[in-house]
């Protein structure tokens, strides 16, 4: 009975990956070849245009031609690289992964502000004792003359 529900449920998968791979597939390559080419791959007009070109004899010579005649034969291969791959992925992580990512809100983190010239605590009271030093008067030269010339006369007197 398990093994009979979970080949269901894997069947059931399955079916919604191709179908959701096959639509984006195929407006992807709908959409490329209209732009690039002008040849839509669902109208039955542009199969009859290239069909009727072919069977008069005509040969594809520029590149654009070529590319266009390369993603034809191509596509089919690429479909079924494409789902095979896309069938690997764990479908359940993918959409809960993509459900929180869109309704949740992603934190930035703050952009880094640099303010130049803050010093620390240190380099500010260095700073401070040095302004205070440059504004201490300094001695006159007047002054310690007067204070040699007294202690000169000081020391003569004792002499005497």
């Amino acid at each position: 009975m398990k093994k009979l529900i979970k080949m269901l449920i894997n069947l059931i998968k399955n079916i919604i990956v191709f179908m959701v791979w096959s639509i984006i597939f195929v407006s992807f390559i709908k959409t490329l070849m209209f732009l690039i080419w002008n040849f839509d791959i669902t109208s039955l007009h542009s199969w009859k245009t290239l069909f009727s070109f072919w069977n008069q004899g005509g040969v594809f010579k520029t590149i654009p031609d070529i590319a266009l005649l390369l993603l034809l034969i191509l596509s089919p291969f690429i479909y079924i690289f494409g789902y095979i791959k896309i069938k690997k992925i764990n479908i359940s992580k993918t959409i809960f992964f993509l459900l929180t990512s869109l309704f949740t809100r992603k934190e930035k983190d703050p952009e880094r502000i640099v303010i130049k010239g803050i010093k620390t605590t240190q380099q500010m009271i260095e700073d401070v004792k040095s302004e205070i030093e440059s504004i201490k008067p300094d001695k006159s030269n007047e002054a310690g003359n007067v204070r040699t010339n007294i202690l000169k006369k000081l020391q003569e007197e004792i002499k005497k």
